[in-house]
């Protein structure tokens, strides 16, 4: 449940995180999203030069929930999809005053799947399948 992280200047293992539940990478594998139960932290892996400016190697929080998080999805560089029990939300990751965070929808019991070549959201709820493509507009 660990995440260590091959600092390549130092060449040594460094413990970034010490429980997770789900990694995903960045459209350029400059960053991860990384949950555990409640939480979601960005973990950047090269600087960030585009407003917010990023250090390599940085942790930061970006949301805690009194309910359990699940299924990160990346929607581009800027936003995550994810589940929190019955919602589904996306956050934006600029922390500069407070993260931007709207519901999407409420489903009971969903599996939710973005598909990132076609852009588009599948939500299985009570053996119906649902679709939206427009969640970036």
């Amino acid at each position: 449940e660990h995440l260590y992280y091959l600092s390549p200047k130092k060449h040594i293992f460094k413990r970034v995180f010490d429980v997770v539940k789900e990694i995903i990478f960045d459209s350029g594998a400059k960053k991860i999203a990384v949950r555990d139960e409640k939480q979601i932290w960005l973990f950047y892996l090269e600087a960030e030069n585009e407003q917010p400016q990023r250090v390599a190697e940085e942790k930061m929080l970006l949301t805690s929930s009194a309910q359990n998080i699940k299924n990160l999805f990346w929607l581009n560089d800027s936003h995550i999809l994810f589940q929190e029990n019955n919602k589904i939300d996306v956050i934006e990751i600029d922390n500069r005053s407070k993260p931007n965070m709207s519901q999407l929808a409420t489903f009971p019991n969903p599996q939710i799947f973005w598909d990132k070549q076609i852009k588009i959201l599948f939500v299985l709820s009570n053996d119906t399948l649902y679709a939206c493509d427009n969640v970036l507009k």
